[in-house]
């Protein structure tokens, strides 16, 4: 059947893989910080900064622009026409 899914995962259910790896890396993590924290005091303070800018993405997640109610202005869908207009009577 061309175009239609016939197979694969059902619908909501998550990826194994990336489950596990996160798993796999939250232990190394957990099991070596010590290790992490002491090479980490060890860095120069451009190498402590440059590491922090490239970490802070996967640990905050990026703002978005919101903007609000009152910054939205509704605009019309088409000009303001008269009823002639509409009706294909130009005079």
């Amino acid at each position: 059947m061309k175009g239609k899914k016939t197979g694969g995962r059902k619908k909501g259910t998550p990826n194994k893989t990336p489950t596990e790896v996160k798993e796999m890396l939250n232990a190394l993590f957990a099991d070596n910080i010590d290790t992490i924290k002491a090479d980490f005091a060890a860095l120069s303070s451009r190498d402590r900064l440059a590491f922090c800018a490239k970490i802070l993405p996967y640990i905050v997640p990026r703002e978005v622009e919101r903007l609000e109610v009152a910054q939205i202005v509704e605009q019309p869908l088409f000009g303001d026409f008269d009823d002639d207009q509409l009706d294909g009577d130009d005079q």
